[in-house]
């Protein structure tokens, strides 16, 4: 199955700032059709998902604050 990333809309979960923006900028940088999202919390990326039409991936780190891990 192949899906079409054009104006594709993403979201990046990070919890240390610089790396967030370190990997908006290289996804963006590469492929300027996306539209590139970072939150840094499980909390703000279960709301941006809920309210969000369209995202079609997810980078999420397991390590937040506001998590255990993989639960």
């Amino acid at each position: 199955m192949i899906i079409n990333m054009a104006s594709a809309r993403i979201l990046i979960v990070y919890d240390h700032p610089l790396i967030g923006d370190a990997l908006q900028f290289a996804t963006h940088t590469r492929h300027t059709d996306m539209q590139v999202d970072v939150v840094n919390s499980l909390a703000a990326a279960e709301a941006m998902c809920c309210e969000t039409q369209g995202l079609k991936l997810v980078l999420l780190d397991y390590r937040l604050p506001d998590s255990t891990g993989y639960s």
